[in-house]
């Protein structure tokens, strides 16, 4: 029997007793046993799977004929690391990298001694049998797409997790739940964008059912469904909606959080899967990426149309489903203008919830990967390191030399270093204030009543903001904290920076200072606004009702001059009432929905005039929801 060890480290271990099953390995392991010649000549000794100091991993490596390694970007360097240390040991052990980030180039590493690309499943069982029956083994495998994964082997219900769950019964597992593979789309800063794998294909809808069951036995608490697309496959996509609903309402299940990624082109599937699932997701994604044309040419990705983007909106406020919008900051073509003014026009479209602004990563193997793309667009990169590690690893990181890096954009010939680092101290201010409730109010009330664009006032609001002595210091912070960031990769070594990312900060740097500020912050919010028109008191009024007071008793009444649903001057009088958490969610985004209230007024109650639903007779959510053609567009509210 010759000994295999698989290794996929995690994106990070973390503080907390939360885990990721390494599910690509228990791919190409489940496929490859399946086979009663490979089975009876090869065992599998261990699964590596926690990112640990590498001293410990190397003890639990005993004799081994051949290791493999599942490679992305959060674990590369330690993977390699890692595995110059196991040939030093064991100068006969084979050693097999692969993964979706893995090209020719990594055979430069004299201790790989073999690099795979593409889907494994396959390539790894041939490799196998190469390896006992003595026969060459090429260095690097290109392989070709699958022709047919419909009936591949579950690692789940073939039992490959099964001794890691008991093991470690303390540990709540994440699972990746793939139910079909691929994606039609071309997106240039995507590993799913290259024509690898445009194709999409499925697996068989009875292992999905019978994948969903095995959680609900297994400690699985997040469900984490890994499909380019979700939605795009219709109605087989709602009953997988259905089958997760299902497992989670299961007496002893432990589910509690999944996490979808829709479809790029939104399609009734998806509200209807986010309708079916909403109160264990953290809301619809819509991921646009940009608002600029010319930058979602060169990025080659398709969006809906924005009357499309106006109506997923309305649908979500009229069903109470939560959503957020997703951009990418450094695509090429794209300028601080139109990046900044893309954010004004999400408002304008009727996105006041959540807008999460990711700074552009270069993914290995993607078409913005490739230097004659990068010299097209005039991208420069920086490599930050740390984006996924807590203060504690980065101990074993140093003492192991296994940090991690990521190639990150940090200018274009559109926009330099200085003009991203200005689009996210921007991005910084509209989640720690509109998003989060702040000067929501009377920024719509500006632009409804007012004729004021949201883009004149959080101008104004961003200078009276930095010249505050609260505000200010807070603000100094995010510009520079970014400027160093965007220029080279780095956080300040500082402690009043605590464990900041780019990734994160926009979402999270101040905001327990502002919220414990926020009567403080809404005075200024009003002082801005009344630098550009009189406000009416009943604004006023609202705004402060609008975030959440500890010690008011909820649900109460305020009157009030102004409909802030229709935006007209109507009386009328609105109930306030509190927003009650859900155990299960905690990151910041969910964070500022909870310190909002809701606003409804009792007067005139007012319904979404122009969406319509559309029941066609399948009974799919309790609500159906489905777009309706264009023309019954009526009265725009935002």
């Amino acid at each position: 029997m010759k000994n295999v060890y698989l290794i996929q480290a995690e994106i990070t271990s973390g503080p907390i007793n939360e885990h990721y099953l390494p599910f690509s390995v228990g791919c190409i392991w489940s496929y490859a046993n399946q086979f009663e010649d490979i089975k009876s000549n090869f065992k599998l000794c261990d699964i590596i799977w926690q990112r640990d100091r590498q001293a410990n991993v190397l003890d639990k490596i005993i004799d081994p004929d051949i290791v493999g390694f599942s490679c992305y970007v959060w674990n590369h360097n330690w993977n390699l690391t890692l595995a110059k240390k196991i040939k030093n040991k064991y100068p006969n052990c084979l050693i097999v990298f692969g993964g979706p980030s893995v090209n020719e180039a990594w055979t430069n590493y004299e201790f790989i001694d073999v690099a795979m690309f593409g889907e494994g499943e396959v390539a790894w069982a041939e490799l196998l049998r190469l390896y006992q029956d003595n026969n060459f083994i090429p260095r690097y495998w290109n392989n070709p797409r699958q022709n047919d994964i419909a009936n591949f082997p579950s690692p789940y219900t073939t039992g490959f997790f099964d001794k890691i769950i008991e093991e470690n019964p303390d540990v709540s597992w994440f699972m990746m739940l793939e139910t079909n593979r691929g994606c039609p789309y071309h997106c240039t800063f995507c590993g799913w964008g290259a024509d690898y794998l445009n194709k999409l294909k499925n697996f068989n809808l009875h292992r999905v059912e019978e994948e969903i069951a095995w959680a609900i036995t297994h400690n699985i608490h997040w469900m984490f469904i890994i499909d380019a697309n979700s939605g795009i496959m219709k109605e087989r996509d709602v009953e997988i909606a259905w089958m997760i609903r299902r497992a989670i309402e299961t007496p002893g299940s432990k589910i509690r959080r999944v996490t979808f990624n829709h479809a790029k082109n939104l399609n009734e599937h998806c509200f209807e899967m986010e309708k079916i699932i909403q109160d264990w997701t953290y809301g619809l994604e819509i991921a646009i990426q940009s608002m600029h044309q010319p930058t979602l040419t060169a990025a080659k990705r398709i969006n809906m149309g924005m009357n499309n983007l106006e109506r997923a909106y309305a649908l979500c406020r009229k069903h109470g489903i939560r959503y957020y919008t997703e951009l990418v900051l450094g695509l090429p073509e794209e300028t601080k203008e139109t990046y900044i003014n893309g954010l004004i026009q999400l408002l304008e479209l009727g996105q006041h919830d959540s807008v999460k602004t990711y700074p552009c990563t270069v993914i290995p193997n993607s078409e913005m990967d490739t230097p004659e793309y990068q010299e097209r667009y005039g991208i420069k990169l920086i490599y930050p390191r740390d984006m996924y590690r807590s203060p504690e690893e980065r101990i074993w990181d140093d003492e192991d030399n296994s940090y991690e890096s990521i190639a990150m954009v940090s200018s274009t010939a559109s926009a330099s270093s200085q003009d991203l680092a200005d689009c996210l101290s921007y991005s910084w201010m509209m989640s720690q204030f509109h998003y989060a409730g702040i000067t929501q109010l009377i920024s719509r009330y500006l632009y409804h009543i007012k004729d004021i664009n949201y883009r004149v006032y959080y101008d104004k609001f961003y200078q009276v903001l930095k010249t505050d002595p609260i505000g200010g210091p807070l603000l100094n912070n995010v510009e520079e904290i970014l400027q160093n960031y965007m220029a080279h990769g780095e956080v300040p070594k500082d402690d009043k920076w605590g464990n900041v990312v780019a990734l994160t900060l926009p979402e999270s740097y101040g905001s327990d200072d502002i919220y414990r500020n926020k009567d403080h912050f809404i005075k200024l919010a009003v002082q801005a606004a009344e630098e550009l028109s009189e406000l009416d008191p009943s604004i006023i009024k609202l705004q402060y009702a609008f975030t959440k007071t500890e010690l008011q008793a909820y649900p109460y009444t305020i009157e009030s001059s102004i409909d802030i649903d229709r935006w007209e001057f109507n009386e009328c009088v609105y109930e306030i009432t509190d927003r009650k958490a859900v155990s299960h969610m905690h990151d910041q985004m969910y964070q500022k929905y909870l310190l909002k209230t809701d606003m409804k007024n009792i007067t005139n109650p007012y319904v979404e005039k122009y969406i319509d639903d559309v029941y066609k007779g399948q009974k799919l959510a309790t609500i159906p929801i489905t777009f309706i053609p264009t023309t019954v567009l009526e009265g725009r509210v935002m």
